[in-house]
């Protein structure tokens, strides 16, 4: 009878021992695997998502347009392009600092539509209208 006895205790003492130390096992791997995560380089879709650039403004323009803009940390280039409908460069524009205001004269261009366009490491980010009217 002692036996027995001593059998069920050690069986309850050791199963959840054994389930507590997978547990664990389970858990610290979870965790190594979330650190190699959290340390991987970003993906390009990830680093766009960071980006914030804003409208031009006043728009329509007359003298001059300005937009805010804030890049990540792993810019390599970044500029401002103004196309004609033709679709010909007018301005070209490179940003030198990660965040600041792009302010453009537009004296140089004639009356009419225009496309403004947020080149960021060789990819085009974002376009959008621009129009001057003086």
């Amino acid at each position: 009878m002692k036996k027995i006895f001593l059998s069920l205790a050690f069986i309850v003492l050791l199963v959840p021992l054994i389930f507590s130390q997978q547990t664990v096992s389970s858990v610290s791997t979870d965790s190594v695997q979330k650190v190699q995560t959290d340390n991987a380089p970003l993906s390009k879709a990830d680093l766009v998502k960071k980006i914030r650039f804003s409208n031009a403004y006043p728009n329509p323009a007359s003298v001059n347009t300005q937009m805010e803009y804030s890049l990540p940390f792993e810019t390599t280039s970044a500029r401002v392009i103004i196309r004609n409908l033709v679709g010909d460069i007018s301005i070209d524009l490179p940003l030198k600092d990660l965040q600041g205001k792009a302010v453009i004269d537009l004296n140089n261009l004639e009356n009419g539509v225009y496309f403004y366009s947020l080149i960021w490491n060789e990819t085009t980010i974002t376009t959008r209208k621009l129009i001057v009217n003086r």
